[in-house]
């Protein structure tokens, strides 16, 4: 199972599924935590490879959106939630709205903060060249062009630092499994983009 924390101040609440992005992990959420546990059971987890989350006995297993998706489930159940609303950031946006559609009626709202919802020719490009690239290039170095490109200004510092700890994390063999995700990335995100979003959502960009 999938490493995971819980914070709740008041067993009444509603609860809030936090889903980090390619490279992150639960620490990506510890600037929001204070103020989402003053309205919400928070459930934060590490997917698979990142953080305290390390499937050893599946490292040769193909990675799909499904798979990582119900790692996600089997810590919902776990904890018997029945209903939540979610936030993602960044690829965790694909694996959130994966979630809506595996089980209809269990996410309530979502909040997809840089989300991915299309693939146009910007992001077909990034990926097939961070496909590449990744046969020449240390993923570290991978991570650290990828955070200059998102977060460019000087007011960015302190996040693309945090960015960079935090993927400093996963392994060269860890990254090279999730980037494999790349063909069913697009067939994946072009189901999203044509399926009805039947939610509350919100995006936040830029």
């Amino acid at each position: 199972m999938l490493h995971y924390k819980i914070v709740s101040k008041d067993k009444q609440l509603p609860w809030l599924l936090c889903i980090h992005g390619a490279g992150g992990n639960i620490n990506t959420w510890k600037f929001q935590i204070p103020d989402l546990s003053n309205s919400f059971q928070l459930v934060l987890v590490d997917l698979r490879d990142h953080g305290g989350s390390v499937h050893e006995k599946e490292l040769h297993q193909a990675y799909s959106f499904d798979l990582v998706a119900g790692d996600v489930l089997k810590v919902i159940d776990h904890l018997h939630i029945q209903e939540l609303s979610i936030m993602s950031l960044s690829m965790g946006s694909m694996i959130a709205q994966k979630l809506a559609m595996l089980r209809p009626g269990l996410v309530k709202s979502a909040v997809y903060a840089g989300g991915v919802f299309h693939v146009t020719l910007a992001i077909h490009l990034f990926a097939h060249t961070a496909w590449i690239l990744t046969k020449f290039i240390p993923y570290r170095r991978m991570y650290q062009m990828f955070s200059w490109l998102v977060m460019p200004l000087s007011n960015h510092q302190l996040a693309r630092r945090l960015y960079m700890r935090q993927s400093a994390l996963l392994t060269q063999s860890a990254y090279n499994r999730w980037i494999r995700l790349y063909g069913e990335f697009k067939k994946t995100l072009r189901r999203f983009f044509n399926s009805d979003i039947e939610i509350p959502s919100l995006v936040i960009m830029g």
